[in-house]
């Protein structure tokens, strides 16, 4: 797939580097398929090189693919291991946590230069993986309308994360209705076939390519009710959690200098790191969430 990354990051529309603009000529919506907002999440790329080579599903309106971070995906295609590689998720901040107060970070610069390209956007997917195996899951904005999303494969509907996030998500940015995907974990090379099943069916669902009759079984929705983060570098979590590990209200979740971190309610443990400390604790070390659906 670096061949596939430097061909899409070399190059630009508008002006804006990285994003490639396929026109039908007929009229119909801008749909946005973006990929890569963190470096160490390649598997959006499996859905651009497939579109490329068969672009001629396209029957109207407009798509975009779109590199969101470029620097941190050059920095994944050089790490020499898995540990250097984990460390390509970003370069200055998160860039699905962004915030005013570091403009001078590469993330933030990269969201203005993408700004007008990204309000461009009638819809928008926004494909990204999970550092530890995790069953395929789509990330909806409250009140996303079930016929944006109904056959994308995803055995799970996630609620509620961006409001309990810090910063502001790259999608927070996009005009139009945006949804997230994750395809299953970073090195998993089923990954970027979900990927690509996702974009097709993301395609269909907004009506720029020819629909299928293929139903699938809508997946299980949970909400988020907490989040959890790090007071300071003395915090630790209790345990290492594994995805939708339950956890019951009052359990310890994490605990340092200024004592217990507990859960709130009972539920379930949502994107956890892979060990007992989270790469920054400048964003949410993991979610808590409950089955709704």
């Amino acid at each position: 797939m670096e061949t596939v990354f430097r061909d899409l990051a070399s190059l630009s529309f508008e002006g804006a580097q990285g994003v490639k603009l396929f026109d039908s000529g007929v009229a119909g919506p801008s749909v946005a398929i973006t990929i890569m907002t963190h470096g160490n999440e390649p598997c959006g790329l499996d859905a651009y090189n497939y579109f490329s080579q068969h672009s001629d599903i396209l029957k109207k309106g407009k798509v975009f693919f779109c590199l969101n971070n470029i620097k941190a995906g050059e920095q994944y295609f050089q790490a020499t291991s898995a540990k250097e590689k984990r460390r390509c998720r970003f370069i200055d901040e998160n860039m699905n946590r962004i915030t005013s107060e570091n403009k001078d970070s590469y993330e933030f610069k990269r969201v203005q230069e993408l700004k007008p390209i990204y309000q461009q956007f009638d819809y928008a997917l926004d494909i990204h993986s999970t550092a530890l195996p995790s069953d395929t899951m789509l990330i909806l904005p409250e009140g996303t309308p079930k016929a944006l999303y109904q056959g994308i494969p995803a055995k799970l509907a996630i609620e509620g994360i961006v409001e309990k996030q810090i910063g502001t998500p790259a999608i927070g940015f996009y005009a139009g209705e945006c949804i997230g995907y994750e395809a299953g974990s970073h090195e998993d090379e089923q990954a970027g076939y979900n990927a690509t099943q996702a974009m097709l069916a993301f395609l269909r669902n907004t009506g720029v390519v020819d629909h299928s009759e293929e139903a699938l079984e809508m997946p299980a929705h949970y909400t988020v009710f907490d989040s959890i983060v790090f007071r300071d570098s003395s915090d630790s979590l209790a345990k290492e959690f594994k995805h939708f590990s339950k956890v019951t209200q009052g359990d310890v979740i994490a605990s340092g200098d200024q004592g217990d971190i507990k859960a709130s309610e009972d539920g379930f443990a949502l994107f956890p790191p892979p060990s007992l400390k989270p790469n920054s604790i400048h964003e949410e070390v993991m979610f808590l969430a409950k089955l709704t659906v």
